[in-house]
């Protein structure tokens, strides 16, 4: 049995051999504003380019993230309800 050839911890590319990518700073955390205008400008971009799925989920993060909408109904809010069908629940005797 012939002895096994040596294994390099290096990989080589058909160029010569591989280099290491240099060390990155770590970046701070994003703040509130930064987010927000990023979202915005994703939005006005997915709409300028008929995306609009991105578009409306760019609108749904930046509602959210400004307490324009809530995920909870609560009983006996039909502002909203009345708003958009302008159905009212409440029966007024004329």
């Amino acid at each position: 049995m012939s002895p096994s050839p040596k294994t390099s911890t290096k990989h080589s590319t058909p160029n010569g051999p591989k280099k290491q990518a240099p060390a990155r700073a770590k970046a701070a955390p994003p703040d509130r504003d930064t987010v927000l205008s990023a979202l915005f400008t994703a939005y006005e971009t997915a709409l300028a380019k008929g995306a609009f799925a991105p578009a409306v989920k760019a609108l749904e993060i930046l509602s959210k993230a400004m307490g324009l909408f809530s995920d909870k109904i609560e009983p006996g809010d039909d502002e909203g309800l009345e708003l958009i069908t302008g159905i009212s629940r409440h029966h007024e005797d004329p």
